[in-house]
Order: structure tokens, then sequence, then C-alpha cells
């Protein structure tokens, strides 16, 4: 992936900004994957203020959008999606049936934990991706519903923090 043309692209585009961040994060950085390891870094010390001097506000917009379209093109591929997010959708929609079957015994919620690489893996596995990386907190609610005519629906919520603390519905692309 990282020698695709488009990834090489985007790394010329930020040839520039990546000396910047050898010289003073003092890593080797070739391309946009190695920017991401560093704006991992950075956005999380500037999360708690304990940011390095060198990091100005022009620096940290630009390291946001690293880390925004490194987590968008790391879930690019079709596989990588169904590897990384494949597993978590199919046991939640194996708990969704059982519950439609009346086959759950015990609790009638799960709730799981993840890291950003596994939300943006289900997005994009979904087809509801878009250029960003999931922030610290950010939830998918997966809430099972009984119709009027006994059939059943699913409505999907995102919570990513950018807008407060409400999550929005996620309308699936085919079912408009």
């Amino acid at each position: 992936m990282q020698k695709s043309e488009r990834i090489q692209n985007i790394s010329k585009e930020f040839r520039d900004l990546f000396q910047y961040l050898e010289k003073n994060a003092k890593q080797s950085v070739s391309n946009l994957f190695d920017a991401w390891a560093i704006s991992d870094t950075v956005i999380i010390e500037d999360i708690y203020n304990i940011t390095p001097s060198w990091v100005t506000p022009d620096i940290l917009r630009q390291l946001k959008y690293i880390s925004d379209i490194s987590a968008y093109h790391l879930m690019f591929m079709p596989e990588i999606n169904r590897l990384r997010g494949g597993p978590l959708l199919r046991d939640i929609l194996e708990n969704t049936e059982n519950l439609i079957l009346n086959k759950t015994k015990g609790p009638k919620a799960r709730i799981y934990s993840g890291h950003e690489t596994t939300m943006a893996a289900i997005l994009s596995f979904l087809g509801i991706n878009y250029p960003h990386q999931p922030p610290l907190a950010s939830a998918l609610f997966f809430d099972l519903y009984r119709q009027d005519n006994h059939s059943y629906g699913i409505q999907l919520e995102y919570l990513n923090m950018t807008n407060g603390r409400t999550a929005y519905p996620i309308q699936l692309p085919g079912n408009q």
C-alpha cells in the first residue's frame, strides 16, 4: 500500500512537512504512514497540553490532516476492512439475529471496545467512511427495532465527538 501511486502522490505533497518532522521529531519520515506515527503522538500530546515547542498551530493542523487521510487510506482496500472490521461486525450481526430469533440468554445489550482502526474498518466495510481518523471516545451504536409490520430494522448511529456528545444517524449506501 505504501508504494501505491495514490500514497506516493500524497507523500510528495507533504515532503516539506516530512523534512520538518525529521528535523524536529528526530525520526525518519519517508511516507504518509511514517508521518502518521508522529502525528498520532503529537495529537495525543495536544489533548493533554504537552505538545513540543516545535509544534505550531499550522504544524498541528497538518498533522491532524495527515492522521485523517492516513486512517482513511489504510482502510481503502476491502480486504483490509474485512480482516480488521469483519469479525466484530459478524459478531454484532450474529447477536442481532439471536435477538430476533429469541435465542439470546442473559443481557440483551452488548458493548464492544476497540481502536480507531477497527472503527475506521467497520465504517469502510459498510461503505460510509470518509477521510478522518475516528477520535478517542467515538462510538457506533447498532440499535435493533421491531417495526409495526413485525419486521426488524437496525438503526446505526455514529458518535465521532466532532459535534459534541450527540450521535447522529448513518444512512447506509443503497438503503435510501
